[in-house]
């Protein structure tokens, strides 16, 4: 079963947005495109390619499992 898909298109400039939407592509959970390079009719088809992200993805635990990696404990 996949889960959900999404086409991410992270703000120019926007640090966080555009590492984050690198690591959703290089897992294969969506696809993504530069702001300036959005073509909607054809990015939308890139992302009938990806597998969408994973279904029970649990963002609390993601957090606990970081929290000691930010804090060096």
């Amino acid at each position: 079963m996949q889960g959900r898909r999404a086409l991410l298109v992270p703000t120019p400039g926007q640090t966080e947005q555009e590492y984050l939407a690198r690591r959703c592509r290089e897992r294969n959970w969506a696809s993504t495109v530069a702001q300036k390079r959005l073509d909607l009719a054809r990015d939308l088809q890139g992302v009938e390619g990806t597998a969408g992200f994973p279904e029970g993805l649990k963002t609390e635990e993601t957090l606990r499992g970081l929290l000691p990696i930010l804090t060096g404990g």
